[in-house]
């Protein structure tokens, strides 16, 4: 028989995040947020992290705005290549911070005109368990004309999703050595 006193191993699921990060402060909340997460049920070995941004397709913004009238498309495709730059710079600084708390992580850097769409289409082929997204991300204009991506997220991705809306109050972390330190994100805001 068996000793109550004895513990047992409890076999851990493994859980597949992914986050959306677009350089805002308040995708970088909801970044360092998940971290947190995986960080505190020190799940680092079993759990999996994709971190994803997406760079919206200039070329067909402007041939919507524009028609067929556009000459050159060169300045466009140079505007897309700086954007992809830039995603690729912010997406090295979250894997710095990956690995430097030991997450299993992969970066992906999605395009097209839609973010929600795009995210939710990384979600279902990633076979994600929870999505972690910011309330708000850059772009004002472009939650006028396309929509708030988390609530499309919300709506039409097949996993549970996470909202961030602000920083805790009190956030907990598994040891000092282990946390990840909470800057302060309402200085850039």
């Amino acid at each position: 028989q068996e000793d109550r006193n004895q513990t047992r191993s409890i076999p851990t699921k493994m859980v597949v995040y992914m986050v959306a990060v677009d350089g805002s402060s308040h995708s970088d909340l909801a970044f360092r947020t998940v971290v947190n997460q995986i960080i505190t049920k020190n799940q680092r070995d079993v759990d999996t992290l994709f971190v994803i941004t997406v760079v919206e397709d200039v070329k067909s913004y402007m041939k919507f705005a524009f028609g067929n009238s556009i000459e050159s498309e060169g300045p466009f495709l140079a505007m897309q290549a700086q954007e992809k730059k830039e995603a690729d710079e912010l997406l090295k600084r979250c894997q710095v911070v990956c690995e430097e708390n030991k997450i299993r992580s992969t970066l992906i850097v999605g395009t097209g005109n839609h973010c929600g769409e795009v995210i939710c289409e990384a979600v279902e082929k990633e076979k994600v368990d929870v999505l972690v997204m910011a309330r708000r991300g850059k772009g004002a204009v472009k939650r006028i004309l396309v929509g708030s991506n988390s609530k499309y997220c919300m709506e039409h991705a097949p996993c549970n999703v996470l909202i961030i809306k602000e920083e805790a109050p009190h956030p907990v972390h598994a040891s000092s050595r282990d946390s990840l330190e909470l800057e302060e994100t309402k200085k850039n805001d």
